[in-house]
């Protein structure tokens, strides 16, 4: 399949009707949580053509360290670049608030994490994010 063009695909916080439920319970993020995210400042949507194709969802645990709770793309546009496209926005706007570290707990298949700069540690995987 081919990868996606950034021209093509669209990330950006979603309006309460574009919030793919069934993505983020299938990626395992918090029922709860995922029941009352019209208040959440950490949850991202990427669409393409209009259709919304994948998820992502963080939690700040403190001024500095951030964790990505659930990443999901829809069955029919994985293995094409977008998890990993996400996985770079999420690290961008951890950055962006002032983040220098973000973790996962969570294991995601074909080495998506370590391509981004992630390192194995206890319970999960960290990227240090260092400032120029």
């Amino acid at each position: 399949m081919n990868r996606f063009l950034s021209k093509e695909v669209s990330i950006y916080y979603p309006y309460a009707e574009e919030i793919p439920y069934d993505l983020l319970k299938e990626a395992g993020a918090d029922p709860a949580r995922v029941a009352n995210l019209s208040h959440e400042p950490f949850v991202r949507v990427a669409k393409h053509t209009g259709q919304v194709i994948g998820v992502y969802l963080m939690s700040q645990l403190d001024a500095q360290t951030f964790r990505l709770d659930a990443l999901a793309v829809e069955s029919a546009f994985r293995n094409r670049g977008l998890g990993s496209w996400l996985v770079g926005h999420a690290i961008g706007v951890s950055e962006s608030r002032g983040g220098r570290r973000v973790l996962v707990t969570r294991p995601y298949a074909g080495g998506l994490l370590g391509r981004q700069g992630f390192e194995p540690q206890a319970g999960g995987q960290v990227l240090t994010i260092t400032p120029e």
